[in-house]
This record gives C-alpha cells, structure tokens and sequence, in this order.
C-alpha cells in the first residue's frame, strides 16, 4: 500500500513541474529601448550632465529698458533780449532746450509786471510743463513764482535767490558783488598800494534795484582788501544801454575829480562799454579800474585789443564770467528733474564763477587768437 501512495506522489509532482516549464516558456521578451526613448535623468554622480535648475531659486529677469524722456513744453519769461546777456541767455536757452528734445515756448515780458501777468496766464493756458523767468528782480518774479506754487506748475528763477520753497539758479547778484569787489580790490592794492581816492557806481538803481546790488554790495566786499572808509561812492544812474548818458555822466564826474583816482563797478558790460569809452577819451586811463558783468563780445574785443598791444592794465580790467552754452544746459537738466519732481533738487544753484579780462583772456577765449 506505501509503495503505491509513493507511485503517486512521485507521478504527481513529475506533472506540476512540466507545467511551470511550459508557462515559462510562453512569456513575452522584454523590449529593447530604442533612441525614441526619453534619456535618464542625469544624476550628480554624472559629470557632464547640466545641474537641475533649483525651483526655489526665482529665474534673473531681464533688466527693464528705459523709457525715452518726456518731451517737455518749455515756457520762458524775459526781459529784452535786444542785447547783451539776455540776448545770449535767450539763443542759448533755445538751443539747449532743442538739444534736448523739448518745445521752447518764449515770451518777452521786459521786468513789467503787467506783460508779466499776461505772458503767465498764457503759458498756463497752454498747460506748459515748466516756466522758466529770467526777469532779474525779486520784488517783480516772486508774486509768479508764489502763484505757481500754489497752483502746482513747477517755477525756476534765473540768476536769483528767492529762498525756499521756490526753485532758483545762478548766482544772486550780492555774491557777484563780492566777486567784484575782492577782484578790483586786490588790483588795486597790487598796483596802487591799496590807495584810491572816489569810486564810481554805474548802474540802474531806480530800474532795477535788485540787479545794481552787484555794484552797490561790491564797495563794501572791496572795503575787505583796502580802505574804503571815508568815501561816499557816486551813483551814476543810467539805464542800458543808454550810451550817451553813459557817457556825460562819466565824462563829467572825472571833470570834477581832476588827478583823483578812482574804482568803478559797472551793472554790466554794455554799461562799462560807455563808462570805459568815456574814461580813455579823457585820457584818464591811469586813474581809473572797471569792472563789468557777462564778458560779453565787446568786452573781449576791448581786451583783445589791450592784450595783444601788450597792454595788461588797460581801464576795464575784467568782468564776470558766465558761459551761456554751458548754464543753459544745466538750466534744461535742472528744468528736466523740477518738472518730473524728482526730490532732492536744491532751492538755489548757483556754479562757480570768475572773472574774465586781460589777464587770463586767451585761456578763456583761445579761439580769438590770431
């Protein structure tokens, strides 16, 4: 009986095993990748493949690109520019101002109020971004400038100060007046050993009593460097440029103080023209030191003259020294940052000035040699 239940367990499990071959034999063959396969994720153990990008570092953005400048409407209120500096601020202001890609919007108001109010309410009528004046007197610009503060349209007074929290640039006319006194006052004390017997003031007092600071605040700066004490200076009122006047003024003046010496401050350089011209008709030249303002052409060509007769000392020894081309683009850069608000812009700017004339004449003007 054990024999036989031996007989067919043996027989049994001999079948169980020839069917787990056959099932085995039946299964499919793995496929073999092909190139269309997606490559393997490059891992750190393989050099030559590039780092995953970190998700938590945020991608560089590209820089953004600046935006072109607003095109301002530029408006422009001044006094006449016939002549002399304003004739130069005006030509030089246009062309800074077209240089920079804005509109020149210029109305000529001649230091009156009433041309002033019109030319001001035409400019805001014509919504301009900024107002620029050049009229050169406290008393006239200040009602503007106070008015465009409170009606919030940006305001710069030229070759003013009027204080916080109004926009200013150049400089005011009492530091031209140190300028001048400190420059005539070394000469003097140079060359006459600090000893002058009158000094002349040439300007527009009843006019423009603002702008004749520059020769009325200059005794006092040369009264520094000599003695002053004891002269009354004498005022020669004239107007610009009023050469004849000018002229019998000064002439008559030297008539009076025959063999006296005398320092003159002149408002500006058409004044100094007139006054210089009267001086040396008189054959005083000896006895009398000018100065002017603004180094205008026939203030240079006076020098040029002197300078190349080897002439160092000639009546008018110089004048301040302002280079329209150049304040007429720091004004538009400065315009520019008034009008876009931009914070930080000081009240008052004023450039570093000199003064100009025989003694530094072809460093200032090279181009006036030959």
């Amino acid at each position: 009986m054990k024999r036989i239940i031996i007989i067919v367990l043996t027989l049994a499990f001999c079948l169980s095993f020839a069917a787990c071959n056959a099932a085995t034999d039946e299964l499919p063959e793995a496929p073999v990748p092909t190139s269309d396969a997606p490559d393997p994720a490059p891992t750190s153990q393989d050099p030559a493949s590039p780092a995953a990008p970190d998700p938590t570092v945020p991608e560089a953005s590209p820089d953004p690109v600046p935006e072109p400048p607003k095109s301002l409407k530029i408006g422009y209120m001044s006094d006449d520019p016939s002549s002399g500096f304003y004739k130069n601020m005006l030509d030089s202001l246009e062309a800074a101002v077209a240089a920079a890609g804005h509109e020149f919007v210029p109305v000529l108001t001649y230091r009156d109020p009433v041309q002033m109010r019109a030319a001001f309410d035409q400019l805001k009528m014509m919504e301009v971004d900024i107002i620029i004046d050049l009229n050169s007197v406290v008393d006239i610009v200040r009602p503007f400038a106070e008015e465009a503060k409170e009606e919030g349209i940006p305001f710069l007074a030229l070759y003013i100060n009027l204080g916080e929290p109004y926009y200013c640039f150049g400089t005011d006319n009492g530091v031209l007046a140190q300028i001048k006194g400190t420059f005539l006052g070394e000469r003097i004390k140079e060359e006459w050993g600090g000893k002058v017997d009158g000094i002349m003031l040439v300007g527009n007092f009843t006019g423009a009593p603002d702008v004749a600071r520059r020769v009325i605040e200059a005794v006092p700066a040369m009264g520094e460097i000599i003695d002053v004490s004891g002269i009354e200076p004498i005022r020669l009122q004239t107007t610009n440029p009023d050469v004849p006047n000018t002229v019998q003024l000064v002439t008559n003046t030297l008539a009076a103080n025959p063999g006296k010496r005398f320092a003159m401050f002149c408002q500006n350089d058409d004044q100094a023209s007139a006054a210089v011209s009267a001086v040396d008709a008189a054959g005083r030249s000896a006895d009398v030191m000018a100065t002017g303002s603004d180094c205008l052409p026939i203030a240079r060509d006076y020098w040029k003259a002197a300078v190349d007769a080897g002439n160092l000392t000639p009546t008018w020894r110089g004048s301040i020294y302002i280079s329209t081309p150049e304040h007429c683009a720091l004004i538009v850069k400065l315009a520019e940052d008034i009008a876009a608000g931009k914070s930080g812009i000081p009240y008052y700017s004023s450039p570093d000035l000199i003064i100009g004339g025989p003694h530094n004449f072809y460093e200032l003007f090279p181009e006036m040699k030959g």
